[in-house]
């Protein structure tokens, strides 16, 4: 069944997520009833479910609600969350593929030594759900390599290890990294004869395996339908011209060839001075223009110099350690927003929060976040020698890092260095994705804003269509079934 559920507004579910109540509308709920009742039966018959759609939707949300419903139904180890980048793994209170499938020190499609498969075999060995959110950011190599550590690690030929997998994203966002092949697509050349030896008996495009359940609501534009029509425009590149038009209104920020770093500085001050209570942040498309804007910041009063302190790793853990490389200085400034990197259910504050930097010390960092203010002090590292404070600075990201992260407002810096007004040929789904970031296109300011520059990728659009509109024998009598349920959710509403 490729489930495409008519948009509702119907507030009908409450659950729980991190200790907070958590309202779902109707096909949020439809979507996690129809998943957990795969969940149910799924011995002896795996399944591979793509929870998609666009951004606010509420995918990462259903992954938390899923990963703790399947715990509390098949025990606490049963559901392995992980995800591709460092961003989206902490808000999940997870690891990141690499991490989580130990490929740092080892080549593609390699056996793990035998005491490192132990030691995954002891952890994975009750795992029966795998969960992978930011799924649009793992290209197909990646993808083949999860499915041949896991047949190796549990020792099964079945497609990755005979456990059922999950995925969320939304292909019409950002996606691989440059010249890596989307999932859709099939591994690099060089990679396909040790996968064909390892792995006989997975399809050769494991995407094939993966069936659609769509989000369609925007929830965190709910009550702004024109933003979230305007949104969706971008995501499709559909009309472009009327695009450009809305946004030009709102979204300007100056003349495109005056504005540098501080005037980007400049604008961000403007908007927390006239929206106090509200967070913002500059997003890139460049690692470099957030080190260059995080040495201006420094340069603006006294500064917190935080190194890394090594740990002694207990023998016993040590063959899951991913390496001994030292972790980055922290440099930190009062009043320098910054986000959190893990949970602390001592304040009941969780990884992805932002703060603001109140105070520091030689061993204490002091923190205001929405909940309170907090004293950090250095954590270890999961899976590492070193203790490290759990924030980084996030007074501008990467695009590509921002994904999975909400804000009140944006201002994005669409051009390839500070020191040009020439706009950077954007990655396809690069704007969408850091417009999408924000809960109102009113306090968002692009510079330069040319929407005909901006690309959606023609085959994530043509695969995103293939996924909607897949054809099976029993689709009817699905669609009847889901039409009837939201009936049914309706009645019981009035």
């Amino acid at each position: 069944m490729d489930m495409e559920i008519e948009p509702m507004e119907i507030i009908d579910c409450k659950v729980e997520v991190d200790g907070i109540e958590i309202e779902l509308n109707c096909e949020q709920e439809q979507v996690l009833d129809c998943t957990m009742e795969k969940v149910k039966y799924m011995e002896n018959n795996s399944f591979f479910l793509l929870i998609g759609g666009a951004a606010g939707t509420g995918k990462s949300l259903l992954l938390k609600i899923l990963r703790d419903q399947i715990c509390q139904l098949h025990g606490e180890n049963s559901c392995l969350v992980t995800a591709p980048t460092a961003a989206s793994a902490e808000k999940l209170n997870a690891r990141t593929i690499d991490s989580t499938f130990l490929f740092m020190n080892y080549d593609p499609f390699e056996p793990l030594p035998k005491e490192q498969k132990k030691a995954l075999h002891s952890i994975w060995k009750k795992c029966k759900v795998l969960m992978i959110d930011d799924i649009n950011y793992v290209n197909s190599t990646v993808f083949a390599r999860i499915d041949h550590r896991s047949q190796d690690v549990l020792n099964t030929k079945q497609p990755f290890g005979g456990l059922s997998v999950i995925v969320f994203g939304d292909l019409l966002q950002l996606g691989p990294e440059e010249r890596a092949p989307v999932i859709y697509r099939d591994i690099e050349r060089c990679y396909r004869e040790p996968r064909d030896l390892t792995t006989p008996d997975s399809p050769k495009i494991l995407w094939s395996l993966f069936e659609l359940f769509e989000l369609q609501d925007n929830m965190r534009m709910r009550f702004n339908p024109e933003e979230a029509q305007i949104l969706e425009k971008i995501r499709s590149s559909d009309n472009v011209a009327y695009v450009q038009k809305k946004l030009l209104e709102v979204c300007k920020l100056g003349e495109d060839s005056e504005i540098g770093i501080g005037d980007v500085m400049k604008e961000l001050k403007t908007l927390r001075e006239a929206h106090p209570q509200k967070k913002f942040v500059i997003l890139v498309p460049d690692e470099h223009m957030v080190e260059q804007v995080n040495q201006v910041l420094t340069q603006v009063g006294p500064v917190g110099d935080f190194s890394p302190q090594e740990v002694t790793v207990k023998q016993t853990n040590t063959v899951l350690v991913d390496g001994a490389e030292e972790e980055d200085d922290l440099k930190v400034t009062k009043g320098s927003q910054v986000v959190l990197t893990c949970n602390i259910e001592e304040y009941n504050v969780h990884a992805g929060t932002l703060g603001t930097v109140m105070d520091f010390e030689k061993d204490t960092i002091t923190v205001e976040f929405p909940c309170g203010t907090v004293d950090l002090e250095r954590v270890s590292l999961d899976r590492s020698n070193w203790k490290q404070f759990p924030i980084r600075l996030a007074e501008v990201l990467t695009i590509r890092e921002s994904q999975g992260m909400e804000f009140d407002g944006v201002i994005i810096v669409a051009k390839e260095s500070w020191f040009t007004c020439d706009m950077t040929m954007l990655e396809p789904g690069h704007m969408y994705t850091a417009l999408s970031r924000a809960k109102s296109l009113e306090l968002c300011r692009i510079t330069p804003l040319d929407c005909f520059g901006w690309k959606t990728s023609k085959s994530a659009l043509t695969e995103w269509e293939r996924l909607q509109n897949r054809e099976e024998m029993d689709s009817n009598n699905e669609m009847n079934i889901v039409q009837t349920y939201l009936s049914e959710k309706v009645d019981r509403e009035y």
